[in-house]
């Protein structure tokens, strides 16, 4: 998984050690992040996440095609949500999760084209698809916006799916606004992001 940037936002994949500083040591990292770290940040189901991913990344040396990213406001400088993707091949499956409502409404559509030009980029996947509990209303609809069909539900949680083919259509209007891709790495942001807490696998 490599980093997504557009005008206004960054999202990039959790290292080894920036997962570790979040698990071993929460408020020290709070205190040192160059980056503003908001009560609800990380989500409680990232927080047990993170401990079996650094296990499999440790294990099997980087790539295990289930990746935890984090996206950052640009302008306020503060981490705003989380992306898991999950899957290779013909199926990618994801989560996207934001700290608050608000954050929510105003940067969903940003982070689903910058999200989809990095899919069409690369080539991967045919078929992405989500859950959705049902009291997110309005990130549901803003999928519909996208050409998401909801295609089956359990419980309070809606499965909306979309093929590939069908990001054409809104790639034309995001590679207008979309400012870049960048390669994975070590990143700055203005000297803001330092490299022991946001550098690359390992």
């Amino acid at each position: 998984m490599k980093q997504i940037r557009t005008n206004r936002i960054l999202i990039f994949p959790c290292s080894i050690s920036l997962a570790k500083s979040l698990i071993l040591y929460p408020y020290d990292f709070k205190m040192v992040s160059p980056v503003i770290v908001p009560e609800s940040f990380p989500s409680d189901r990232v927080k047990c996440i993170l401990p079996l991913l650094i296990e499999l990344y440790e294990l099997e040396g980087g790539d295990v095609g289930w990746w935890i990213c984090f996206i950052i406001d640009l302008q306020s400088q503060k981490f705003i949500g989380e992306l898991e993707l999950e899957g290779e091949g013909e199926e990618l499956t994801f989560s996207l999760t934001f700290t608050n409502a608000q954050t929510e409404k105003e940067f969903v559509s940003e982070v689903m084209e910058g999200f989809f030009y990095y899919i069409h980029k690369i080539g991967i996947a045919q078929i992405i698809q989500t859950e959705v509990p049902d009291k997110r209303f309005y990130y549901k609809e803003t999928l519909k916006k996208y050409g998401f069909k909801a295609v089956g539900v359990e419980g309070d949680y809606c499965l909306m799916r979309k093929k590939r083919s069908q990001f054409v259509g809104k790639l034309i209007a995001t590679i207008c606004f979309v400012l870049a891709i960048f390669a994975g790495g070590y990143f700055a942001l203005d000297k803001l992001i330092v490299p022991r807490y946001f550098g690359k696998y390992g």
